[in-house]
């Protein structure tokens, strides 16, 4: 069907506690193909990585073996903060509800308390307002709740897309060779304890 230039790492443990380039490419397909200012992915709707070389119909279903189509949402910035915070309030445990994005940059603290874990986040470059409405892709099952997201249940002027994530990587696949924008869209805090920065002086 086509080739990959680099591996795009979609590994269950891996993709499903922090951002890599296949979550990042897929949000990137989907926020081109809809026009959204935000696209946001479930993790749990991809099961393999894409290895770099030929990439043949059955790596594809190997990968994303749902028919996971899309919709566009109107949502507040209230709620997205609300979606982000659920999407990250299992780590470090690798979970099927947390999102790859793309239109937004966020910094996590991991081990602050769930739901106060997104210490900065920016849609497109400029800070969240909690109250201005965005326009967001998500895959149809978090748009009806699923891992979750009841926050998107009943967001306005539901779009649903009969186009699943797999056909816009297939489309893609057939233009040349997949490669991700690069990585960088979510940022976590580490905080070294005191005992760590003892050991860490008296190792110098």
């Amino acid at each position: 069907m086509g080739r990959a230039e680099e591996d795009l790492q979609g590994e269950r443990d891996v993709i499903r506690s922090r951002e890599t380039n296949f979550g990042d490419l897929l949000a990137d397909l989907t926020r081109r193909e809809t026009g959204a200012e935000i696209a946001l992915i479930n993790a749990g709707s991809v099961r393999n990585s894409l290895v770099a070389g030929p990439v043949t119909y059955r790596h594809l279903m190997e990968a994303l073996p749902f028919d996971t189509s899309f919709s566009v949402l109107v949502v507040t910035g209230a709620q997205l903060r609300k979606a982000m915070e659920h999407s990250v309030s299992r780590l470090p445990q690798a979970n099927a509800r947390f999102l790859q994005v793309s239109g937004l940059a966020c910094t996590v603290d991991p081990t602050a308390p769930a739901g106060t874990r997104i210490v900065t986040l920016q849609v497109n470059g400029a800070p969240l307002d909690p109250a201005r409405r965005y326009s967001v892709a998500v895959t149809q099952f978090i748009a009806e709740g699923g891992d979750g997201y009841q926050m998107f249940v009943d967001a306005a002027g539901r779009r649903d897309s009969d186009v699943s994530v797999r056909d816009l990587l297939a489309k893609a696949l057939a233009k040349g060779p997949l490669r991700s924008d690069g990585e960088g869209r979510m940022t976590r805090i580490t905080i070294q304890t005191p005992s760590a920065r003892e050991h860490s002086a008296t190792d110098r």
